[in-house]
C-alpha cells in the first residue's frame, strides 16, 4: 500500500456536462472502498442510484430520525442504532466501518480529519469546494491583547492559531460574541490569522493526503481555489485534460450562448459619462439604497420581458443573498418589484448541481472578486484571480440548459464580468 501521506491529488479536468461523473462511477471497483463527495443532496441520491445498480452498497450519513423514517415498520431497539442524532456522528461511524460512503461537500468539510481514519478509502470529490473561507474576528490589536497576551492562543509562523489549555477551559468566558466560532475552528486546527488581522478557515491538508487516493472531478481546475490551496501547502497534484476536447467545448458554447450587458448604470444628468462605473461587488451591493433598488428593479423587469423575452421561471439569477431575501428568508421587495419571484436565485459559486438545467436564461449581477482574507492567504496574483473568475462563471452558467445542448441567454450587469467570460470563450 502506498504511503497515504505521499499521495498526489489528481484532477480529472473535463468540460461540464460531458459525463465525467457518470464515467467515474461506472468504473468503481468492487474490491476498493470509496468516499464520494458531491455538491448537494440531489447528487447524493444520484450516486446511490447509479452505484447500487451494481451492488456497491453506498450509504449516506443520516440522522437517527431519518434512519427510522427509512423503514417505520422495522423494530429497532436503541442498541441497534449505530450513531447519535448527528449526521456527523454517523459519517464518522461509517468511516470507521470502512463502508462505501457518499456525502455532500458541506458535511465532508465539517469532519475533523484528526479523529477519523480514511487511509483505506479512495476519495472522489465531484467539483471543487472552497478550502479557504473568510472568518469574521477582532482587529489584530484586540486579538493580540485578549487572546495572545492573556495566554488563550498561540500563533505559529504560518499564522495557524492553536488554543491553549486556558482557552479550552474558559472558552465560554472569553469575548463570547466572537470567541465560540474562533475557538471551535482553532481547536480543529483550521484557524489562521495574518499580520493584517484577516482570519481564514482552512481545511486541514490531511483531508487530501490520508487516503488511498484523491481524485477531483472538475473543469478549469487551475483556476480553482482548491488548486491554489494545494499549491500553497506544497501538495503535488496532476491534471488530466484534453486540449482538443476543451477547444470543441468552447466552440460549441459560442454557438449556443447569447450574451448581453444589462446596463443598470443609466442615471440621468450631465457628466454621466465621466462617472466612475457602478460596482456590483459584494460590499457595493450591500449599500444599494431603496431608490437605487427601485430603479434597478424596473430595468431588470424590462430586460427580462422585453429583451430576453423569457418567463421568470425559466431564469436563474445571482446577486448578494441578503439583497434577494429579507431577514425572514422571504423574497425581498427588490426581487418582487423586478418580477423575479418565480425565478431561481443561485449562489454565485454554485457548482455541480443539475437542479436548474431546465433554465434557458441567466441573470448575473456580480463583480466577482476574491475575499481579501482568502486572497492574501493564498497569495493570489492578479492573473490567478482572473483565472478563478473565469472558472466561477463557467461553472455557474453551466447549471442551465446549455449542458443539454440548448440555446441560453446570459445577461451580465457587470461589463467587466461579461468581458472575462468572453475572454474565456475566445481562448485557443
Amino acid at each position: 500500500m502506498a504511503d497515504p501521506l505521499h499521495n498526489r491529488v489528481k484532477f480529472i479536468d473535463r468540460p461540464c456536462g460531458v459525463g465525467k461523473s457518470s464515467d467515474t462511477y461506472a468504473n468503481l471497483s468492487y474490491d476498493k472502498r470509496y468516499l464520494i463527495v458531491v455538491p448537494d443532496l440531489g447528487e447524493v441520491e444520484r450516486v446511490i442510484e447509479e452505484t447500487n445498480k451494481r451492488g456497491l452498497g453506498f450509504q449516506t450519513p443520516l440522522t437517527m430520525t431519518e434512519y427510522l423514517q427509512g423503514d417505520p415498520d422495522e423494530d429497532i431497539s436503541d442498541s441497534d442504532l449505530p450513531y447519535s442524532e448527528s449526521k456527523l456522528s454517523h459519517m464518522q461511524a461509517l468511516m470507521a466501518e470502512g463502508a462505501n460512503i457518499v456525502t455532500t461537500h458541506k458535511l465532508f468539510d465539517m469532519v475533523d480529519m484528526s479523529k477519523v481514519d480514511t487511509s483505506f478509502h479512495h476519495i472522489i470529490i465531484d467539483e471543487t469546494f472552497e478550502c479557504v473561507t473568510a472568518v469574521a474576528g477582532p482587529k489584530k490589536a484586540a486579538f493580540d491583547k485578549v487572546y495572545v497576551r492573556e495566554g488563550y492562543a498561540v500563533v505559529d509562523e504560518s499564522g495557524l492559531v492553536r488554543p491553549t489549555d486556558k482557552w479550552v477551559l474558559e472558552a465560554d468566558d472569553v469575548d463570547p460574541a466572537v470567541s465560540k466560532k474562533l475557538f471551535l475552528k482553532a481547536r480543529a486546527g483550521r484557524l489562521h490569522v495574518s499580520e493584517d488581522g484577516f482570519y481564514v478557515d482552512v481545511v486541514p491538508v490531511q483531508t487530501f493526503l490520508r487516503n488511498q487516493s484523491c481524485t477531483v472531478l472538475t473543469y478549469m481546475s487551475e483556476g480553482s481555489l482548491m488548486a491554489a490551496y494545494l499549491r500553497r501547502h506544497g501538495v503535488e497534484y496532476e491534471v488530466e485534460r484534453d486540449a482538443e476536447e476543451d477547444l470543441r467545448f468552447r466552440q460549441g458554447a459560442k454557438q449556443r450562448l447569447i450574451l448581453r450587458h444589462l446596463n443598470l448604470d443609466e442615471g440621468k444628468g450631465k457628466g454621466r459619462k465621466h462617472r466612475k462605473a457602478l460596482s456590483f461587488g459584494y460590499k457595493a451591493q450591500g449599500s444599494f439604497g431603496r431608490q437605487t433598488q427601485v430603479r434597478f428593479a424596473t430595468s431588470i423587469r424590462n430586460h427580462v420581458y422585453r429583451v430576453m423575452k423569457l418567463k421568470p421561471n425559466e431564469l436563474i439569477f445571482t446577486m448578494r443573498k441578503d439583497l434577494a431575501y429579507d431577514r425572514r428568508d422571504e423574497l425581498s421587495q427588490f426581487v418582487k418589484e423586478a418580477r423575479l419571484s418565480t425565478a431561481t436565485w443561485v449562489h454565485k459559486s454554485t457548482k455541480g448541481t443539475n437542479k436548474h438545467r431546465y433554465c434557458v436564461g441567466a441573470l448575473h449581477m456580480y463583480d466577482l472578486n476574491l475575499n481579501p482574507s482568502v486572497k492574501k492567504y493564498l497569495d493570489f496574483t492578479e492573473e490567478q484571480e482572473i483565472a478563478w473568475r473565469k472558472s466561477e462563471l463557467v461553472q455557474w452558467i453551466w447549471r442551465t440548459a446549455i449542458r443539454d445542448g440548448e440555446v441560453v441567454q446570459v445577461s451580465f450587469c457587470s461589463q467587466r464580468t461579461k468581458q472575462a467570460f468572453e475572454d474565456w470563450l475566445g481562448e485557443g
